[in-house]
């Protein structure tokens, strides 16, 4: 597990003042590979297989890290707000 530092999330619900969230990250060969600017639904997500039942939002880095957000709060949404994410290690 690593903390990360994100930017440009939004916690999808009325009434909902806090929240937290999980990611999986695929594809990371090396550590510094993660930090970078991830956009929703690129191209590296097509075929990608996150598991059965599982959602959440998919991105993808200039590095070809994919990035999986899920809230852990059912009903919740977690999605990128405009232009993309940016997340860095902490």
């Amino acid at each position: 597990d690593y903390p990360v530092k994100v930017k440009g999330l939004s916690v999808g619900k009325v009434g909902v003042t806090s929240s937290s969230a999980y990611g999986e990250v695929f594809n990371l060969k090396h550590l510094q590979d993660f930090n970078g600017h991830y956009d929703v639904g690129g191209a590296g997500t097509r075929g990608v297989t996150v598991g059965a039942g599982k959602s959440g939002t998919l991105m993808t880095n200039q590095a070809g890290v994919i990035v999986r957000i899920s809230s852990t709060q059912q009903g919740v949404s977690v999605n990128a707000t405009g232009g993309g994410v940016d997340m860095q290690l902490k």
